[in-house]
């Protein structure tokens, strides 16, 4: 699971994607590259490969029970959204 980088990767990910939109240097301040790619992982699978029909209606608490998508590989816009800004503002 932490050998293949796969989830590890994932937070670092998010953070440019989100600074693409929110960042000091947004290239356009309603970019939407941030909301397509909040929707590209509510379809896909960190993990665990899976196609989009399925993962996407699984619930929550099966996706991180049974697929193996801890929270801990995600960037949380409301906790982690300020300090990558003010990090990219440094």
């Amino acid at each position: 699971m932490f050998g293949s980088g796969i989830p590890t990767a994932e937070k670092p990910t998010a953070k440019k994607f989100y600074l693409m939109s929110h960042g000091p240097n947004a290239e356009n301040p309603s970019s939407e590259a941030w909301m397509q790619y909040k929707a590209h992982l509510r379809k896909t699978s960190i993990l665990i490969p899976l196609p989009p029909a399925l993962y996407n209606p699984l619930p929550a608490i099966v996706k991180q029970t049974l697929l193996l998508d801890f929270p801990m590989y995600r960037f949380h816009e409301a906790t982690d959204g300020a300090a990558a800004v003010e990090e990219a503002r440094n």
